[in-house]
Parts: C-alpha cells; sequence; structure tokens
C-alpha cells in the first residue's frame, strides 16, 4: 500500500507520460470510429451504458477482419457479464433478504412453491429473528418494494415466477444449482479475476489474440 501523500507527487511527476500514454492508445480507436462503418449494433444489460458501449468498440477496433471483430466484441460482452455478476454478489453478500432467502430455500419443500408477499414476509422475518439477521422492514408493503427492486440481481441464483392470483402478488423460486460460468473454480467470480480479464484487455492477451 501506498499513502496518498507519497502517491499524489508520483502521479503529478509523471502526469505528462500518463497523458501521452492515453492519448496515444485513444488516437488508433478515435481513427477506427471515424473512418470504419461498423454495422454491428451492441446490446447489453450493463447498468453503465456508456462505458460498455464505448469498451465495445475500443476492443473491435484492435482486429483488422470482421470475424475478429466479432469475436473480440463477444469477449467484451463476457467482461460485462462477469462485472455485472461481481456487483450482484457484493450487494447480495449481506443483504437481509438474500441471506434469510437462502435460509428459507434450505426447506425443499419451499421450491417452487407459489408463496403470497404477505406469508413470505412473515416467514422471512421468522428466519431473521433465529439467525439474527435484522431484517430491517417494518411491513409486507415495504418488504415486497425490496424484494421486487433486488429480483434482478436475485435472477442470477433463483429462477423467478411471480404471479397475482386473487390480486395478491406471489413469489415461486426455484434454486439455479449451478451457474455455467467460469472464474475461481467456485462458479463465482471476485476482484482478483475481474482484474486478470482487464489486463488481458489492456495488454493485448484476448483469446488468442494478439493486439
Amino acid at each position: 500500500m501506498i499513502s496518498e501523500n507519497e502517491l499524489t507527487p508520483r502521479l503529478l511527476e509523471a502526469r505528462n507520460h500518463i497523458w501521452s500514454d492515453m492519448i496515444d492508445q485513444l488516437n488508433p480507436i478515435v481513427d477506427y470510429m471515424l473512418h470504419h462503418d461498423d454495422q454491428a449494433s451492441f446490446s447489453s444489460n450493463f447498468r453503465m451504458a456508456d462505458f460498455a458501449n464505448f469498451g465495445w468498440k475500443a476492443l473491435r477496433s484492435k482486429a483488422t477482419q470482421p470475424q475478429e471483430r466479432q469475436e473480440l466484441g463477444d469477449y467484451w460482452l463476457e467482461i460485462l457479464d462477469k462485472l455485472d455478476q461481481a456487483q450482484t454478489e457484493e450487494l447480495l453478500i449481506d443483504h437481509p433478504i438474500y441471506m434469510c432467502l437462502e435460509r428459507w430455500m434450505e426447506n425443499t419443500d419451499n421450491h417452487g412453491s407459489p408463496t403470497p408477499t404477505v406469508q413470505l414476509y412473515q416467514q422471512l422475518s421468522e428466519i431473521s429473528e433465529t439467525y439474527s439477521i435484522g431484517m430491517p422492514y417494518q411491513s409486507s408493503r415495504s418488504f415486497s418494494r425490496q424484494l421486487s427492486q433486488l429480483k434482478s440481481n436475485l435472477l442470477q441464483y433463483y429462477k423467478i415466477e411471480v404471479t397475482k392470483p386473487q390480486n395478491r402478488i406471489t413469489y415461486a423460486f426455484w434454486p439455479i444449482q449451478e451457474l455455467e460460468v467460469s472464474g475461481n473454480g467456485d462458479g463465482k467470480f471476485d476482484e482478483d479475476d475481474i482484474m486478470d480479464e482487464i489486463s488481458d484487455f489492456e495488454t493485448g492477451e484476448v483469446s488468442g489474440w494478439d493486439i
């Protein structure tokens, strides 16, 4: 670790080299965007849309052939998926709903069982009290609102079906037993995995391509 007092002078001393290197790397990307009619369209659910789109174009600009551009673009989408999963894991790791839901799903009778939000809130609240998790919601309505916002993140771990029989919101969960991903061997991506991918991108070691 380097203290801020020590790091700041180093950065100021090297700032001209840093800017020069950044411009050197940006120039071919800008040239590619200005002079190539890239017909491919970019689509991703990644939260930082501008960053995702620029990274996709920047990586494709390293290739000279259409097939190479396609493969490098696909590789960038894989990186975004891993980043998205890492963000989800960071969000859920200490989230009370996720922690209680994990305990609740240990009972296989709950797998795929349609459960009204009020009943789910009551059952998860009991789990929260039993295991001292500290679920903070004071009503099923506030719980339901938070669960709805969390759904897109939970989909990485559960198949979720939401229905509304008799005007009551009902959830059914099925655990996803095996995620078809590679990473640190446990089906999850940690900071080291992500930094390895970014490092490969910066050095040009991308899926066998010398860029």
